[in-house]
């Protein structure tokens, strides 16, 4: 490998030991060999950092990094990011994998341009449900402003914001970090990859898509972004409010057009509402899911919420999705 390899892989590693192997050979298979992995001990209880152990011996392209207590995703893979000697930065959480052949298009693609921000799709396992739509790989459409062209049915349409799906240029990354400058000492887990998202978007990076499903997303039940799974509903809703309120400043500064000006108040203010709503449905033992389903329904109307709510009224309030 080289001293400053193209791609730098940064995984943030908290109790995810029944797959980190699975990622960790899904990195090894690549086609294109000239990467570094980066993984951020985020000082979880289990032992997910002692089976990557068992990789830096026979792998040189490995590196730790050990967080002093544990600080969140967001800075896991900030601190990631301060390490990486690659050009451009994947992140990848440690329950999911990386197609085979994943770098080799990404490297095929840099061929033609060097872009500060690439799309590129995601293949879900297992296949969504009937009543989830699949995230779609993002540009909707090409214009010289991506925040435009991540926009559907004229800005009243939120879209996948998540970690997969996207890679940045590492010194782009940077700066985008350094403009958040996000408290080190408040852990941050939920909604940190929005922020940095539309942190990035609201830099008017220049932008390409890689027409390939290669980050492989796995729906793991225990998955702090499972909503089946909350177990401090109030925690994570703060989270996301803090979220929203420093999108909120960032934008106040920004010089947005009129489509952007209106995505971004639907986004933080109707959109967040029908989320927190959402986030409640499994609370109170679910006894007042069809409430918040309908409360999130009336905020933003939609298929899948109206489906939701007839699965639940046809079933004798037995279907909880």
């Amino acid at each position: 490998m080289q001293d400053s390899p193209l791609f730098s892989i940064i995984l943030p590693v908290y109790n995810v030991s029944p797959y980190i192997e699975r990622c960790i050979i899904s990195l090894q298979n690549q086609t294109f060999k000239d990467f570094e992995m980066i993984f951020v001990d985020d000082c979880g209880q289990d032992d997910s950092m002692k089976i990557v152990e068992t990789f830096v011996k026979k792998d040189n392209r490995i590196k730790l990094i050990a967080n002093p207590k544990n600080l969140g995703t967001y800075h896991a893979r900030h601190n990631g990011v301060k390490n990486a000697n690659g050009e451009y930065i994947v992140f990848l959480d440690p329950d999911d994998e990386l197609d085979a052949c994943f770098l080799s298009k990404f490297i095929q693609h840099l061929e033609n341009k060097k872009d500060d921000l690439i799309f590129f799709g995601i293949q879900n396992v297992p296949k969504n449900k009937f009543y989830h739509k699949p995230p779609r790989m993002l540009p909707f459409k090409k214009t010289q402003r991506v925040l435009e062209a991540i926009q559907k049915r004229n800005g009243k349409k939120t879209v996948w914001a998540g970690t997969p799906g996207k890679a940045y240029k590492k010194d782009f990354l940077k700066k985008v970090y350094g403009k958040l400058n996000i408290d080190p000492n408040f852990r941050y887990v939920y909604t940190e990859d929005k922020l940095l998202y539309y942190a990035a978007l609201l830099e008017n990076p220049s932008y390409s898509s890689l027409p390939y499903n290669g980050y492989i997303y796995h729906n793991n039940k225990t998955s702090i972004t499972n909503k089946t799974q909350l177990t401090n509903v109030n925690v994570l809703i703060e989270q996301l409010i803090f979220t929203t309120e420093k999108l909120k400043d960032l934008t106040s500064t920004a010089h947005l057009t009129k489509k952007e000006k209106s995505f971004f108040t639907f986004f933080l203010n109707e959109s967040v509402l029908s989320q927190i709503s959402m986030m409640k449905r499994f609370e109170n033992d679910g006894n007042d899911y069809l409430q918040n389903v309908f409360t999130a329904f009336k905020t933003i109307p939609s298929v899948r919420l109206f489906i939701r709510i007839m699965l639940h009224i046809i079933s004798f309030k037995k279907i909880k999705l």
